[in-house]
């Protein structure tokens, strides 16, 4: 059969291929140019984790693991950096919580508190009372990287990738064969009355003054429970990448990409000051934005949708880890075969709404 899969970043060409490996006719549009500079999967790095306070996100992380090393080995290309995750958390109560789902799950784990944090991982500073969870399995993927891999690995399995290809009515995509919805942030668009809300956060790369002690394997990627900071180790131009996972003001889909904000690096020099003073009066490299596609819940929407159109979207700023398995649920869901994992939790039809 022929099967329109409506987006071409991350989510997109890992269903395309996955459906491509099961013998259907792919084609794929994407609106712009696969890495389109202002797609939710577009940028250098994105964090890998099992590190969850729910196990089931945990055990979706360790069944992603798998399907990244296989994609690595087709493609050729390192994606996947496991550099350790550090889960911190100022109140302790989250980390206790992710380390219980490590364990529920099997993973690797460990229970830091603030002294044995900055023993492991010097650059750190740590409020009293700080504990963290370390993830060894966790680290980053080279998203733009990954991104490229899927592609081509999708164009060498037959997929018809068409660039500057914008749909305009899903019904009249329909009437051909299945549809995937795999658009990110313009999927409401297409779709209206999903229950996704549009958001833009900031993101900075500064170049220490010292590189050593922030190179993958001595600095980790990291997680701040209370204040939705994350960052990561050394990229290859030397910067490391900070960011916040919070919510913010409901923005349309970027029409074009910009810097953060000055308020935003300032922000950003205060976090530094008070968990790694070394980055404090670090050298703005660049900056950027990035765009959410948010769920009430942070639960993704996977699953028929009552229009006939299979969603796959809603990630909330943390599904690009799954990107490989998420691929195989949507196509498994396309070709109706069982689903690896139970999908329920990513009904499209849950009952989730904004507060207002």
């Amino acid at each position: 059969m022929r099967v329109a899969v409506v987006g071409g970043g991350i989510m997109g060409l890992a269903t395309a291929l996955e459906l491509a490996r099961r013998g259907e006719r792919v084609v794929v549009h994407e609106r712009d140019i696969v890495g389109n500079p202002l797609g939710a999967s577009t940028d250098r790095s994105k964090v890998f984790r099992f590190a969850y306070p729910d196990p089931f996100y945990a055990d979706l992380g360790r069944r992603a693991l798998a399907l990244w090393r296989e994609i690595e080995t087709e493609s050729g290309e390192p994606l996947l950096e496991q550099c350790g995750l550090l889960y911190l958390d100022t109140a302790g109560v989250e980390a206790e919580a992710v380390d219980s789902a490590l364990a529920t799950i099997g993973a690797p784990h460990e229970l830091l508190d603030g002294r044995a944090i900055t023993q492991r991982f010097p650059s750190f500073t740590v409020p009293d009372g700080t504990r963290a969870a370390f993830d060894p399995s966790g680290g980053f993927v080279r998203a733009d990287r990954a991104v490229a891999a899927f592609a081509r690995r999708a164009r060498d399995a037959g997929v018809d990738i068409r660039e500057h290809d914008p749909v305009i009515d899903l019904l009249d995509e329909l009437r051909n064969g299945p549809v995937v919805l795999a658009a990110g942030p313009w999927s409401p668009a297409l779709h209206p009355g999903l229950p996704i809300r549009t958001t833009v956060q900031e993101t900075v790369y500064a170049r220490p003054r010292q590189a050593a002690p922030f190179a993958a394997g001595r600095f980790p990627v990291f997680i701040e429970a209370r204040s939705g900071y994350y960052g990561f180790p050394l990229h290859a131009d030397g910067a490391v990448k900070l960011a916040r996972h919070k919510p913010v003001v409901e923005h349309p889909a970027l029409s074009q990409q910009g810097p953060a904000s000055a308020a935003f690096v300032e922000e950003c020099r205060s976090f530094w000051r008070t968990f790694v003073p070394e980055l404090a009066d670090a050298t703005i490299a660049s900056s950027r934005l990035c765009i959410y596609d948010n769920t009430p819940d942070e639960d993704f929407l996977i699953g028929r949708a009552s229009s006939g159109v299979v969603l796959c979207t809603g990630f909330s700023g943390h599904g690009f880890k799954f990107a490989p398995i998420v691929g195989r649920l949507c196509a498994q869901i396309v070709c109706g075969e069982p689903t690896d994992v139970d999908v329920s939790r990513f009904d499209p039809a849950r009952p989730v709404r904004f507060a207002r």
